[in-house]
């Protein structure tokens, strides 16, 4: 171990000449070690200000023991570029003056010390873009003064005490599992990152003492691992969400009110206890908003909560509060559903009177009556567009949680703009010929009822998500969302309602209860895909999925059954993956098409698909190898032509008729390339004989192959009976057999 004195100014630290064993010393010591105490002082400068850059990389780090900087008598500063790592196994002590820190983001001090006793000393110097890591087994750091830097601190191993100082870094992160030791005292660490705060509970020991966080990001994940908390406040005033997770204990939980018109979210993955006070905002209004809600729509988080501050225009969805607070009530609260605990005004009815924004004091109590801004409109509210309605641009400028919205009596035209916002909605929708619309904000549909959209004939320009928890979308008459956009099903149904909705993309995640309920109707799929997969998907009810590109699409299916007809309705190839169910797969494409399949089971109740003259309809696997199989379900038999087929297996083999002017392309079976036989009457009725003599062959001869015949003829008969009502509806066809092998 050996002391390593800093000479002759500017320099590298990895060359050998700015190195000395004494201090103003000669220079050509050995570059410093994790055993050698690293000092500048004012032997270090050569008559002027200096710069020492960190050149040590990840795999090859700058080192040393102890870092010390005292006594110089000209500036120093320390220079770290985006990749530079110093590792420290001692204590790290600045100046107050005549230092400063100039580094890239990305650049990192480790302080690798596995002893106690060791401190940080920053005297008020700014680390500035430099993180740090405390990562040493059995390692102690304390600070010896407040700490700041825009970067990180990540503390894997060992014990942090911040010493009562305060701490202003970008983000806090300890999430592994070793044994280590969080001691904050009265610390208050401001924290300004996005994903400011994570810590993971195994192996952590927090002792939050009386310590306060303050989150100063819009947009902050606050991961507090379950731990248990002194005071947290969130003190951004703009709108974003702020994310709990964990399921953590709190003194005081404190959220500011927002500065400006708009909407502030907490979302919570977790049940919280506040032990002390929990503030929502203190100069809340009605269009300044907080929204406090479950992360997950449909599951409930409770907050025990010992004192609430004085709640004004809060909105709560899937949010219980228990507790000596419990029921909580307040002004202007909106019920976005899922709630207990809470006391919440009725639901009231308000008219729109002005232009402008959403927020605008524009709503009365009656139709073209006088205004307040306390009638802004709340989840639970009905919102109307009448005659006292004044024409032009109506801008929902805010994620507003909105109720019904009825625009059925408009007189004027008005436009219906959303920007870029992204507003749920808990009511139904009802448009007028009057209305156009406007915006790419996605509306997401998150009541728990049955709430109806009615588009009077309109284009909509905002994608939809359907996120309701027992619930659903019900179309009252056609929606068309145009030919790009995605239309998502979360959680919950659609339900088409013997109308047709046309737009982009269908997509359907997950692992929620949600469906899509046809009834006659038609879902057009304009673009690239149709795509489901997760669990917990089921369809009701006749109708089409009707894939329409004239690119190639995909149609993925994730194994579920769909009781619908799939439509190959534009002359792209459709793509078909998972080994899923129809009810059949039909073609109105007018030209040469191609379908693709999986190389598992497609199974069908009917299959329609057909070419037409000059424009075969080509059946292929997806892929180079392999084959697809077609399985048939229903009561009677697949009769179908102009078809091109390969590498294809059709079961059972003798329903599946291709038809007279189909192609075999090879490596089939189970196919009849012939026209499908004229079934009449009497043709069963010799069936039903050559079944009875085959029965009755087996009884005198025991002949099993010969039974398995009769069978097969049984089967037929059954699959021609829905062709033919009259006579055929009379036979019994297994008595049928027995009596006549009996004879």
């Amino acid at each position: 171990m050996a002391d390593r004195y800093w000479v002759g100014g500017t320099g590298s630290w990895s060359d050998t000449n700015k190195w000395s064993a004494s201090s103003g010393g000669a220079g050509g010591a050995s570059v410093p070690t994790s055993a050698d105490n690293v000092i500048f002082d004012a032997g270090s400068d050569a008559g002027g200000t200096f710069v020492v850059t960190v050149d040590g990389t990840s795999g090859s780090p700058s080192l040393c023991a102890d870092f010390t900087a005292s006594g110089l008598d000209f500036g120093m500063t320390l220079t770290m570029g985006a990749t530079a790592f110093l590792d420290c196994y001692g204590s790290f002590t600045l100046p107050i003056t005549n230092f400063s820190v100039s580094a890239s983001l990305g650049a990192t001090i480790r302080f690798r010390a596995t002893t106690t006793g060791k401190t940080i000393t920053t005297n008020g110097v700014s680390l500035s873009n430099i993180s740090i890591t405390l990562n040493g087994a059995g390692g102690e750091w304390t600070l010896n003064s407040a700490y700041t830097s825009t970067a990180t601190i990540t503390f894997d191993n060992g014990t942090f005490n911040t010493n009562n100082f305060n701490v202003t870094i970008g983000q806090f992160l300890s999430v592994t599992s070793n044994t280590r030791s969080l001691n904050f005292g009265s610390s208050t660490i401001t924290l300004s990152s996005t994903n400011l705060w994570s810590l993971a509970s195994t192996g952590l020991t927090l002792n939050a003492g009386t310590s306060t966080i303050v989150c100063l990001s819009a947009s902050p994940n606050f991961g507090g691992g379950g731990l248990t908390y002194y005071n947290v406040n969130f003190t951004n005033l703009g709108s974003g969400t702020k994310t709990i997770t964990g399921a953590n204990t709190f003194n005081n939980l404190s959220v500011s009110s927002l500065s400006a018109t708009g909407i502030s979210q907490i979302a919570l993955s977790a049940n919280q206890t506040i032990n002390g006070t929990l503030t929502l905002g203190t100069a809340n209004t009605a269009i300044r908003r907080m929204f406090m809600r479950s992360d997950a729509v449909g599951t409930a988080r409770t907050l025990t909560v010992a004192t609430m501050a004085t709640l004004a225009d809060v909105d709560f969805r899937d949010i219980t509060i228990s507790g000596a607070a419990s029921p909580v009530s307040g002004t202007r609260l909106g019920n976005c559903g899922g709630n207990s605990g809470i006391t919440f005004d009725a639901g009231k009815t308000v008219y729109r009177v002005g232009t402008g924004n959403w927020s605008a004091t524009q709503w009365s109590l009656s139709s073209g009556g006088s205004v307040n801004v306390n009638n802004f409109p709340l989840a639970q509210d009905t919102a109307i567009f009448d005659t006292g309605t004044t024409t032009g641009t109506h801008t929902v400028d805010a994620a507003w949680n909105i109720g019904t919205l009825d625009m059925s009596a408009l007189t004027v035209a008005v436009t219906l703009a959303t920007g870029t916002t992204t507003p749920s909605i808990y009511g139904s929708i009802t448009l007028d010929a009057d209305v156009t619309l406007s915006g790419t904000g996605a509306l997401t549909i998150a009541g728990r009822t049955t709430q109806t959209i009615t588009s009077a004939g309109k284009t909509w320009t905002q994608p939809f998500t359907v996120n309701s928890p027992s619930g659903s979308l019900q179309l009252v008459d056609d929606l068309n969302n145009g030919s790009t956009l995605t239309f998502t099903v979360t959680q919950g149904r659609l339900d088409l309602n013997n109308n047709d909705l046309t737009t982009g993309v269908v997509s359907s995640t997950g692992g929620l209860s949600r469906g899509i309920d046809f009834a006659n109707g038609t879902l057009n799929v304009q673009a690239a895909s149709f795509t489901v997969s997760g669990s917990n998907f089921t369809t009701s009810g006749t109708g089409s999925i009707s894939m329409n590109s004239a690119s190639s699409k995909t149609f993925a299916g994730g194994g579920f059954t769909y009781t619908c007809a799939l439509n190959q309705g534009g002359s792209g190839t459709l793509v078909i993956t998972g080994a899923n169910t129809f009810d059949d797969i039909t073609n109105t494409n007018a030209t040469a098409s191609t379908i693709t399949f999986p190389n598992t089971t497609t199974s069908v109740s009917a299959f329609s698909a057909e070419g037409t003259v000059g424009n075969l309809l080509t059946l292929s696997r997806t892929g180079a190898s392999g084959t697809f199989t077609l399985a048939y379900i229903g009561s009677s038999r697949v009769d179908s032509d102009y078809l091109s087929i390969s590498n294809s297996e059709a079961t059972p083999s003798n329903t599946w008729y291709a038809g007279t002017n189909s192609t075999d392309g090879g490596g089939n079976t189970g196919w009849t390339f012939t026209a499908a036989p004229v079934i009449t009457e009497s043709n069963i009725e010799r069936l039903a004989e050559r079944g009875a003599v085959i029965v009755g062959q087996s009884k005198q001869t025991s002949t099993a192959g010969r039974l398995g015949g009769a069978g097969q003829i049984e089967a037929d008969i059954v699959r021609y009976k829905t062709q033919f009502s009259s006579r055929v509806s009379g036979l019994t066809v297994k008595g049928r057999l027995i009596n006549k092998a009996r004879e």
